[in-house]
């Protein structure tokens, strides 16, 4: 006897929750379509937006020269040795 409710139960449950799922959302009145906004038009650009910038180029050696003087000290020191002694 209390076998078919136990199959049964579980099964309703199942069926109540996909038509819930598969519900529209918020809408109240089924069946009429739902009232869409108008759809805006995507902006064009304003003149200086599209504007770029012209540069006068001439041709040539690109160079940037870095001048120094002073001292260089490495920032890591080690000191090595080697079990056999030569050169590589």
């Amino acid at each position: 006897m209390f076998r078919p409710v136990r199959i049964l139960l579980p099964c309703l449950v199942f069926v109540l929750v996909m038509v819930a799922a598969c519900s529209p959302e918020g809408n109240i009145n089924v069946g009429q379509p739902e009232a869409q906004a108008a759809p805006t038009s995507t902006p064009f650009p304003t003149a200086p937006a599209v504007a770029r910038p012209t540069y006068v180029v001439q041709r040539g050696d690109v160079q940037e020269i870095f001048e120094f003087t002073g001292r260089w000290l490495p920032r890591d020191q080690s000191a090595l040795a080697f079990e056999i002694n030569g050169q590589v």
